[in-house]
């Protein structure tokens, strides 16, 4: 928790930060302190400093003085607007030591996207897609690594509107997208060439705070993903027949009560704004100049004419043949440890030592967090036996 006394004066001074739109050398490099102090309390705050510290490392060293000031830009002053208005009004309330510590994920979430549509499903049954309008079809086709982001995101939040979750829950995000993973916990991507990115990040952001839950995030095979494969891709089918081809073809993966539910509405509309922006932007780019081409003339033939007759060579045969086959294969992960591997790949995940070090009181001694166990027989999977993914 951040005392009341440095919470009110430090959203003081980003306010006059943000009234102002510049700040001096002194001044960013006290803002930048306190608030990498506040993102100990929850490292998806560590997200949105990249830009600030960017600002402050690229000062001019001539210039480090109190009556210097510099204008910032747009999306600094929207880092500093969400540290404002949701991260330290949340860290002055007190942040759950459950959010910030390992922990067993109590929901499990798979989500998929391409330039059609989105798609994902939670462990519990509760399905949802949303195609993209043909009109912003054009301008996301390059961009399919953020419309998989976006899939992870909305995926969580239909779950959270829904009422589907509890205060302090723990979300395991599957997904097949390598940088969409990455991305759920930090982004090394410029802004200015990435900017419908951190436009879904700092919506992220605010509904994992807003709703006092936290993720993990996990990378799977395309050939594992398959329902969320097909929600964001078989628009061809209504919802009726996609949810009898999903129980009949992928029994083993989803539950009985699997249902396909409409998007709520302020997910649709925050999507088609969404769009809108990534759209605007596209059309703001300078557009690519196409050279013409010259075309010759064509040149005459230079192929004799065949003189000879054609000839059949096709032979009737009287013996009638059969053609044998052996029975068709399973889908990709219909087989029956479907759900034994899907707890190795997280119990794996578990046992490698974590990329971050803690300091005991004082400051005296250093040292890794300790060693976990390697004897997978005593780890309690995240799910029953009993339960089905």
């Amino acid at each position: 928790m951040l005392p009341a006394n440095k919470s009110k004066r430090w959203i003081k001074d980003l306010d006059s930060i943000i009234a102002k739109r510049k700040v001096s050398y002194a001044l960013l490099e006290s803002a930048l302190g306190r608030l990498n102090h506040a993102a100990s309390a929850c490292p998806i705050m560590r997200y949105f400093l990249g830009r600030i510290r960017s600002v402050l490392t690229s000062w001019d060293v001539s210039n480090k003085t109190k009556k210097v000031e510099r204008y910032l830009s747009s999306q600094v002053l929207e880092d500093f607007k969400i540290w404002k208005d949701t991260f330290l009004p949340a860290v002055s309330k007190g942040l759950s030591l459950n959010l910030i510590t390992y922990r067993r994920p109590s929901i499990i979430c798979w989500s998929d996207a391409c330039p059609v549509g989105l798609g994902g499903f939670d462990h519990t049954g509760r399905a949802w897609r949303f195609k993209i309008p043909e009109k912003f079809q054009q301008f996301v086709k390059n961009k399919n690594n953020c419309l998989e982001f976006v899939a992870s995101i909305v995926t969580i939040w239909q779950a959270i509107i829904q009422g589907n979750t509890e205060k302090e829950d723990c979300f395991l995000s599957l997904g097949d997208n390598s940088s969409s993973v990455g991305w759920l916990h930090k982004a090394n991507v410029d802004s200015s060439k990435n900017l419908p990115l951190f436009l879904a990040s700092r919506k992220f952001a605010d509904i994992m705070i807003s709703n006092n839950v936290c993720i993990y995030s996990q990378h799977i095979p395309g050939v594992s993903n398959t329902i969320a494969d097909a929600l964001s891709r078989r628009f061809d089918l209504n919802d009726e027949d996609l949810t009898l081809l999903i129980n009949s073809s992928y029994d083993l993966q989803v539950q009985n009560s699997y249902k396909l539910y409409p998007l709520r509405p302020e997910i649709c509309s925050w999507m088609t704004c969404w769009l809108q922006k990534c759209s605007a932007m596209k059309e703001s780019q300078k557009t690519q100049e196409i050279r013409k081409t010259e075309c010759g003339d064509d040149g005459s033939s230079i192929q004799n004419p065949l003189v000879s007759q054609t000839m059949c060579g096709y032979q009737h045969c009287s013996e009638s043949t059969k053609l044998t086959s052996s029975a068709p294969l399973l889908p990709p992960c219909e087989g029956e440890n479907f759900l034994s591997q899907t707890r190795k790949a997280w119990s794996l995940q578990q046992y490698k030592r974590p990329w971050q070090n803690w300091v005991r009181s004082l400051g005296q001694t250093w040292g890794t967090t300790p060693h976990m166990e390697l004897d997978l027989s005593h780890y309690t999977p995240y799910l029953p036996d009993n339960s089905r993914v």
